[in-house]
């Protein structure tokens, strides 16, 4: 393993720039000298952290969970966490976790205004 692409990417784990689960994903190969950069294009684990990318899925998930959405229209706001979950899932651990919950806050207030 390369000093140089340890330090990225523990830097990029720090940032929040990939996931803890891409990290591992691309373990094997940061050890065999991978750049970790690389290794996420190579493998497609970009992380979806724009709104226009997660937009689509946080509306299905919200379709396919109406119960959690009423939950939070009632002010039970710990069901968030679940939702991102629920995204988390469908992107194969993809989703930025934080932009994830704002963006799922955003819509969720959107809905329960109207």
């Amino acid at each position: 393993m390369k000093e140089e692409h340890f330090a990225k990417f523990c830097d990029l784990v720090d940032r929040g720039v990939i996931t803890s689960k891409i990290a591992k994903a691309i373990l094997e190969d940061l050890i065999n000298g991978v750049d970790p950069e690389r290794a996420v294009e190579e493998k497609g684990l970009k992380p979806l952290d724009r709104e226009e990318d997660l937009k689509p899925i946080i509306e299905e998930v919200l379709k396919d969970n109406p119960k959690a959405v009423e939950d939070y229209k009632k002010g039970k706001k710990g069901v968030i966490g679940f939702l991102v979950g629920r995204v988390m899932k469908a992107t194969k651990g993809r989703a930025h976790p934080q932009k994830t919950r704002e963006l799922l806050e955003k819509f969720l207030d959107e809905l329960s205004r109207s």
